[in-house]
């Protein structure tokens, strides 16, 4: 802050001047009330990569040599200037992205009559011992 004669300075009249003699306008400014009404500030949980390997069930060790091979299939970026930690709706929204459905059933087969099974069986083994007797 800068002090001011009772004269004042350029710019400056003594009438604002204060009677410590400092200028108005070099006092802080109030903030208004609704300014200062607390708000709300909601920080979210950040991952480190002890949560995220507790929480995909591998040691750290093995988390952070998958850190690069993620890194290269889009895996979010530790947020900057935070050190080692992750937002856990992005990391949370890129294991749903590659998350897929589990894959259906193969087809049953379907349900052969017995004497179809009976009759393939006859035939197949009438031509293999034909096959034997022509040798």
């Amino acid at each position: 802050m800068t002090k001011l004669s009772a004269a004042g300075a350029a710019g400056h009249d003594a009438a604002a001047a204060t009677p410590g003699g400092y200028s108005r306008m070099n006092r802080p400014v109030q903030p208004s009330a609704e300014a200062r009404a607390p708000r709300e500030i909601v920080i979210p949980r950040l991952l480190t990569v002890q949560d995220m390997a507790q929480a995909l069930g591998v040691s750290m060790s093995a988390m952070y040599r998958a850190l690069p091979v993620l890194a290269d299939a889009g895996f979010p970026q530790p947020l900057p200037g935070l050190g080692k930690r992750w937002d856990p709706e992005a990391v949370a929204a890129w294991l749903a992205s590659r998350r897929t459905a589990p894959p259906a059933p193969p087809p049953a087969p379907p349900a052969a009559a017995p004497e179809d099974d009976i009759a393939t069986w006859q035939r197949l083994l009438d031509g293999r011992a034909a096959d034997i007797a022509g040798a």
